[in-house]
């Protein structure tokens, strides 16, 4: 078996390595996992994931370290992520005892003399967990943790430009409790690996978040097994004319360019109307010349690099696209090695490539709307439909806005990737289907079985 080894979009400084695995090697951890059978009790599975919410709050800054040197980002966002994901453990190890189901009446039809009617939820069996780099440990928990509560086996492939965060956490689900025919990890060709985990007559489930050019390839082998995708967004910050600039504009510098920018759910279109377009941009752009870049292990640092040399190259190649269509370029634009700075565009063409496909860095294009009818054909006009947000003081704008636009989640007066753990998360369109959110997570990651009596 040979090794892969990573270095870190930083300094090119070798972060680690991990399995490059044979078909074999994938096949064989995939039987291991067919021989678990519920062989943990809802009681022991909430002990183990107590245990792991512990050993992952223990290592909060080596996991911090890990992610910041295998993706880029400062140690702030990485930070933050650990903490999430610490939380998101905890709400699965009380949720594992309180998956339950739900009794019908008995007597509700002439047509039969039922004396109960009871359904329970039970695990959908080998649920496949494909995660993306961005989030090398909160997407990994978000998948897994939620499957194991439910008692289901659970197969995690990990990106390849994050998987030494994903091995460590492995480590850690085996010290908690878990046995190793409840869970297995497989790294290495992620094509070769995906195709297997697709069309594996063992795999009940595929849980995945990535682009939609690969869910694609997925959907097209996966057979009539269930599936989960999380896919990419364009998400749209609409700043209406009576909003609150101060607020819209820490709204946009949180949307835009935490996680250097490298969010699902980041802000990739904002929207002003014109009363306030030009008051937004002075304010806007003079905000994020004070984001501080560079070494993502300054704990001073609020923004790293992105994942690499070569997609700083095509953030700053859309980048100069949308400025040949039109925009006006107020910050930024510029890559150097990993490294993109804050950037801001005007005048931005809503079919430019910079908006119509998903740039994943820390870009914000600003597009002056003529008015409010004209922002929501703007935000509806992309393939995606994730999440978005509105600033306004305006109740009516609010629900003009949520039950105009085609999305799956609405946040006002904050950015569109806030969120808590608990809610419903997912988008329509191209941006996948089903919702993550733990209980809803673990809903999905189960099947109802009716007993009647």
């Amino acid at each position: 078996m040979s090794n892969i080894e990573v270095f870190s979009p930083f300094d090119g400084a070798s972060v680690g390595h991990f399995a490059n695995l044979s078909k074999k090697d994938v096949l064989k951890r995939v039987d291991k996992l067919s021989t678990y059978n519920k062989d943990l009790t809802e009681q022991e599975i909430h002990q183990c994931l107590k245990k792991l919410e512990e050993l992952v709050n223990l290592n909060k800054k080596k996991f911090s370290s890990l992610i910041s040197a295998e993706i880029g980002i400062s140690l702030q966002d990485s930070m933050h992520e650990v903490v999430r994901s610490v939380e998101v453990i905890k709400l699965c190890s009380e949720e594992a005892i309180r998956i339950n189901g739900n009794s019908s009446p008995p007597k509700i039809s002439s047509f039969n003399d039922f004396q109960l009617i009871h359904s329970f939820r039970e695990p959908i069996g080998i649920v496949g967990c494909i995660t993306p780099f961005n989030h090398p440990l909160n997407q990994v928990v978000h998948k897994v943790c939620p499957a194991l509560a439910a008692n289901n086996a659970v197969l995690l492939k990990p990106s390849a430009k994050s998987s030494i965060t994903a091995n460590f956490f492995t480590n850690l689900i085996y010290e908690a409790g878990f046995p190793d025919n409840m869970f297995q990890i497989v790294t290495g060709n992620s094509e070769m690996i995906g195709e297997l985990i697709s069309k594996s007559d063992s795999i009940d489930m595929i849980s995945f978040t990535g682009s939609y050019e690969t869910s694609l390839k997925i959907t097209r082998s996966a057979g009539v097994k269930k599936l989960f995708l999380e896919l990419g967004g364009s998400s749209a910050m609409l700043v209406c004319n009576d909003a609150d600039i101060d607020l819209a504009v820490k709204v946009a510098i949180n949307g835009c360019f935490k996680n250097s920018g490298q969010r699902c759910t980041a802000i990739r279109r904002i929207i002003t109307l014109p009363n306030i377009h030009k008051t937004f941009m002075e304010k806007f752009i003079l905000r994020a010349k004070e984001i501080k870049c560079g070494n993502p292990f300054d704990e001073q640092t609020d923004m790293g690099t992105v994942i690499s040399s070569k997609y700083a190259k095509e953030i700053e190649k859309r980048v100069s696209l949308a400025i040949r269509d039109g925009a006006t370029l107020e910050l930024g634009g510029i890559s150097k090695d990993a490294f993109f700075p804050p950037t801001i565009l005007g005048n931005v063409n809503p079919s430019s490539m910079l908006t119509s496909l998903e740039t994943f860095g820390p870009v914000a294009p600003v597009i002056c709307a003529k008015n409010f009818d004209d922002a929501i054909k703007i935000i509806n006009q992309t393939s995606y439909g994730l999440s978005s947000s509105i600033i306004t003081n305006n109740i009516k704008n609010v629900f003009d806005f949520s039950s105009k636009i085609k999305v799956g989640g609405v946040r006002v007066n904050m950015p569109p990737g806030m969120r808590n753990e608990y809610l419903p998360f997912g988008g329509v369109k191209n941006s996948g289907f089903g919702r993550s959110g733990v209980t809803h997570s673990i809903e999905e990651m189960t099947y109802l079985k009716t007993l009647i009596i």
